[in-house]
């Protein structure tokens, strides 16, 4: 994402967070729907940090979104291509010390890899072989590999996250379907008025 537009939204934000403070403390109907409807570790972060949440949420309604905003499929899509990224990077990490190109690793082409990487990523390493070599037969075959692959992704891509990005649905303020950059800005702002403790109470 630009520089100018995380400006751009940060001034945004700031702007809306005054007018809410200018006016009466009543927060809108939606900011209250929102604060009890959004997992609790969602609504913290965007409380702490609005301006990075609404960065993070316009990255990706502008990355993975249609013109008319981001929907539960491309949701689903972010989450599947991110937690691709995690299986590419460690299948390669591994498969570097397929020497003789049969899609098997036996521990001694894993040897020759782990004394030619540098000092620091060693145990990082062995850990990955450990981890692949289900069996513990001394090599990893295509299928071990694929495994520890997804574990690791979905490991680093949570159900957290999985929650975390899922709920940006719950912005669609106007019921279209599609999240866009101007409801998540209204909400984050006028979440900022809302008082949790009271909102959590009726729960």
């Amino acid at each position: 994402m630009s520089l100018r537009l995380v400006l751009g939204l940060s001034i945004a934000l700031s702007g809306a967070v005054g007018a809410e403070e200018t006016a009466v403390k009543q927060p809108n109907a939606d900011a209250v729907v929102l604060a009890k409807n959004l997992p609790e570790a969602v609504l913290k972060r965007l409380r702490r940090y609005p301006a990075s949440f609404i960065a993070a949420a316009a990255d990706a309604i502008l990355t993975y979104g249609g013109k008319a905003g981001l929907d539960a499929g491309a949701i689903d899509r972010l989450i599947a291509i991110d937690r691709a990224k995690v299986r590419a990077r460690e299948i390669e990490r591994l498969l570097r010390a397929d020497l003789d190109n049969d899609l098997l690793i036996s521990k001694a082409e894993f040897d020759i890899l782990v004394a030619v990487t540098s000092a620091g990523s060693k145990g990082k390493l062995d850990l990955a072989w450990r981890q692949a070599d289900q069996n513990a037969n001394r090599s990893v075959d295509t299928k071990e590999l694929n495994a520890y692959a997804q574990s690791i992704a979905v490991s680093e891509v949570s159900d957290l996250d999985v929650d975390g990005w899922r709920a940006l649905l719950h912005f669609d303020l106007d019921a279209s379907g599609f999240v866009e950059i101007g409801e998540v800005i209204a909400a984050v702002a006028a979440l900022q008025t809302v008082d949790l403790t009271l909102v959590r109470k009726e729960i």
